[in-house]
């Protein structure tokens, strides 16, 4: 019997001494001259970049992965050694492609699967040959998101996201934003991600 498994990853910023620096000249100021105003901005404006930076897999890495299969347990890996973190991660969803089963996830074929694949390159990893078919992701691999847009490829601002989607199905809401997962402690990590997997489950039960 083919099995669903939805997944996810969350990431971080690289360590700001891996980074390239921030540019303070690139912030506009205004008309502010208040030195304190001004190093406020500053500051702020650091904060919101280094935060961004771990959208791309060039200045981010991978701190924690999620899986439930529909209708069973989570399970959460938070390996703090990239490298193997990333190894097994593709290594599982491999198998599962290879056995039949579909992997499903939220703007996975956008975000988490390239990260993973750009992430194991920068280790050196050998990725496996099963994620792939010429220049799509391999069938078994289901991008909710892409199901959601039928095509569409530039929706109206708010309407594709996996919060705004679950708020207008009535499912569970998400328990934060993701740029925010970084400065989470543990448990609240683990708590926003299994949130996370709970309403891609729902989700694949409402469109499946």
């Amino acid at each position: 019997m083919q099995r669903v498994i939805v997944f996810d990853i969350e990431t971080v910023p690289l360590d700001p001494a891996l980074l390239p620096p921030f540019d303070e000249s690139q912030v506009l100021i205004g008309n502010l001259k208040d030195p304190d105003k001004i190093r406020a901005k500053l500051d702020t404006a650091k904060a919101e970049w280094l935060a961004g930076a771990a959208l791309s897999p060039m200045t981010g890495s991978v701190a924690m992965v999620g899986w439930k299969e529909v209708g069973g347990k989570t399970e959460l890996d938070t390996n703090e050694n990239e490298a193997e973190l990333v190894a097994g991660t593709l290594q599982t969803i491999a198998e599962h492609i290879t056995a039949g089963n579909i992997v499903a996830g939220f703007n996975c074929y956008s975000f988490d699967m390239p990260f993973l694949v750009r992430r194991a390159w920068q280790h050196s990893l050998k990725v496996p040959w099963a994620l792939r078919q010429g220049r799509y992701w391999a069938k078994e691999i289901v991008d909710l998101r892409e199901e959601w847009l039928m095509g569409e490829r530039q929706p109206t601002k708010g309407t594709s996201s996996l919060d705004s989607i679950a708020r207008f199905l009535g499912l569970p809401e998400k328990l934060g934003k993701g740029v925010d997962f970084a400065g989470m402690d543990m448990d609240t990590r683990k708590a926003y991600l299994t949130r996370d997997l709970e309403i891609t489950e729902a989700l694949w039960g409402r469109m499946h």
